[in-house]
């Protein structure tokens, strides 16, 4: 369980970028991760006013705690970012 959640954090942070501009761009790709499943869902729900606005309840509880998520993960990655030089291998996150 625990390589599975290193693979994940893996993943995340391989989508996160350290430079401002790159990061608003990346976490609006991001932020539609957690919401797939409830966009799957919304055709099984359609005309049922109460399962609806559980949903939308249900999609602010999850994508509020992401985002917290996701700018934890940047502050962790800034944390530990070496600017990457002309003769760098790697970028490094851009």
């Amino acid at each position: 369980m625990a390589s599975l959640w290193q693979d994940f954090l893996g993943t995340v942070d391989a989508q996160i970028s350290v430079d401002n501009g790159m990061f608003y761009n990346d976490l609006r790709a991001l932020m539609f991760w957690p919401l797939l499943p409830f966009i799957i869902a919304t055709p099984f729900v359609a005309g049922n006013e109460s399962v609806g606005w559980f949903m939308v309840g249900s999609m602010v509880l999850v994508e509020v705690p992401w985002f917290i998520f996701l700018f934890r993960r940047r502050a962790a990655k800034k944390r530990s970012w070496i600017e990457p030089t002309r003769f760098s291998d790697e970028n490094n996150g851009y």
